[in-house]
């Protein structure tokens, strides 16, 4: 009678007969990942692939089904799928926000809304200020303005 040889990782072993093998099978100490070689073949088979050891094969430790995924393996792979939407995302946001230059309504100090200033704006913080004819300290006093007004800025030089 030929006998089955069977493969695990580096270990060889052979069975009597195809009862021998089912029987292995059965008890886990055949898995569905290991080699298999029937009788008078020269091909070797995963014990997964053979139908006559169908239902009998267990999943272990030592031993895997390479050509069969893991069950919950589409749960993971759904999650890493939306990980993987949300990282773009992300990295998409963040870019934008750091390669756009704000725009002139974007850009108030203080905020406003919240009486703040916009950029064409200047808080006066003496008391009192002296607006001048010109644009020196030497200039004479057009005005006089009360500390905390806003000013319209029209230009500035210098100082």
């Amino acid at each position: 009678m030929a006998r089955w040889l069977v493969t695990q990782g580096d270990q060889q072993f052979s069975a009597q007969d195809l009862a021998e093998l089912k029987e292995l099978a059965k008890s886990g100490k055949v898995g569905p990942g290991d080699m298999v070689q029937p009788p008078g073949a020269t091909d070797w088979l995963y014990a997964s692939e053979l139908p006559e050891l169908k239902g009998l094969l267990r999943r272990s430790a030592a031993s895997y089904d390479e050509t069969q995924p893991e069950s919950g393996g589409g749960a993971t792979l759904a999650i890493m799928g939306i990980l993987a939407v949300l990282i773009v995302v992300a990295a998409a946001f963040f870019y934008h926000s750091a390669t756009t230059i704000p725009g002139k309504d974007d850009l108030h100090l203080l905020g406003k809304d919240q009486g703040g200033l916009d950029l064409t704006e200047m808080l006066v913080t003496a008391s009192p200020a002296q607006m001048r004819q010109s644009p020196d300290a030497s200039g004479q006093t057009a005005a006089t303005v009360a500390k905390d007004s806003k000013v319209h800025l029209i230009g500035k030089r210098k100082g």
